[in-house]
């Protein structure tokens, strides 16, 4: 067992690889110089390396004979400290795109064992190998979550957290790009425990029992948002509400509609200052692009959406960089379109 590397050639002339009727070849370098081997179960595309070290693996492993999944011993290493004597981290062979290599990838580890001898893990949870950034923040989990003593999940363990703020010491992120998830290291009355939660939770969390002054109307929500749906058109007035509780910029009211969420940092962007009524007639053509709001990037409608026609608007607003803004009603909603003064 060894790691080899392909011969790479440029493929109109010498290919690395080759499709014959009897299977794939792959053409390697060897201490005999470039040679070929038939690309089968025995070959895993990765890197093998010697490595020694003690680690503490979280989860039960099971043992294989080699690093091949029809190789199982039926035998297992409980959580426990093992001494890794190498590493073999895999991609699949098929991999059409850099998602499905993300998916399927990962590592075996050649263990020693004390009765079989040297045998194969494959995507232990490692402790040693959990990077975890420092934080001092509060979230605040919206329903029950399990929390255990490491940052590793076993059917059948951990204890239940109720729903409340916590304090978060650190954060650890597991898994790669879209498919990743966040664990939390919180400081409980029982002690430091991790926490991945399953239903939603406001980070960046605090209460508070203030009055909040809107000085412009603001859109507002029955939950916070992760992307500020723009086809919501529910406005608070301007006006002094309470706040309850806050998520980074997101502010829970009281309303006259119950309590309600505002995005503090999108107020003035969305509903800004100096916005007054207008009779005022607009020309629309095939140059014409409209935002929901005034501000130049959440477009509506991009050019060549509008044949020419005039418009009539109900509202303005002078954004002072050269251009006023005017909003229109349309078949789709009322909209922005900006103006060189």
């Amino acid at each position: 067992m060894q790691s080899l590397s392909v011969d790479r050639q440029t493929p109109e002339i010498d290919p690395s690889t080759l499709l014959t009727e009897t299977g794939d070849w792959i053409r390697v370098n060897t201490w005999l110089g470039p040679c070929w081997i038939k690309d089968n179960d025995n070959v895993i595309y990765g890197t093998l390396t010697e490595e020694a070290r003690e680690v503490t693996i979280m989860n039960t492993a099971g043992l294989y004979h080699s690093p091949k999944s029809d190789t199982k011993t039926g035998q297992s290493l409980s959580p426990q400290k093992v001494k890794i004597t190498a590493k073999l981290g895999y991609i699949p062979k098929n991999a059409v795109n850099a998602i499905s290599v993300e998916l399927s990838r990962g590592t075996w580890y050649r263990v020693q064992t004390t009765w079989m001898g040297e045998k194969w893990i494959v995507n232990p949870a490692i402790l040693e190998d959990v990077k975890e950034m420092p934080a001092s923040m509060q979230i605040k989990l919206t329903e029950a979550e399990m929390a255990y003593p490491v940052r590793y999940a076993d059917d059948g363990e951990g204890e239940i957290v109720p729903p409340g703020a916590i304090d978060v010491i650190a954060t650890s992120t597991e898994g790669f790009g879209p498919w990743s998830t966040t664990w939390y290291k919180a400081q409980l009355p029982q002690g430091v425990r991790w926490i991945r939660p399953k239903h939603q939770i406001l980070t960046d969390y605090r209460e508070m029992d203030e009055t909040v002054q809107l000085t412009t109307a603001a859109r507002y929500f029955d939950e916070p948002m992760q992307g500020l749906d723009t086809d919501n058109n529910r406005w608070l007035p301007e006006g002094n509400y309470q706040a309850i509780e806050a998520s980074g910029s997101w502010i829970h009211l009281e309303t006259p509609f119950g309590p309600k969420w505002v995005n503090r940092d999108r107020i003035l962007v969305e509903r800004p200052e100096g916005i007054v009524p207008t009779s005022e007639t607009v020309e629309l053509t095939d140059e014409t692009e409209t935002y929901y709001f005034p501000d130049g990037e959440s477009v509506c409608h991009t050019r060549g959406f509008f044949a020419p026609q005039l418009a009539q608007a109900f509202e303005k607003w002078e954004s002072g960089d050269g251009f006023t803004w005017y909003r229109i009603h349309t078949f789709s909603g009322e909209e922005w379109v900006r103006v060189i003064k």
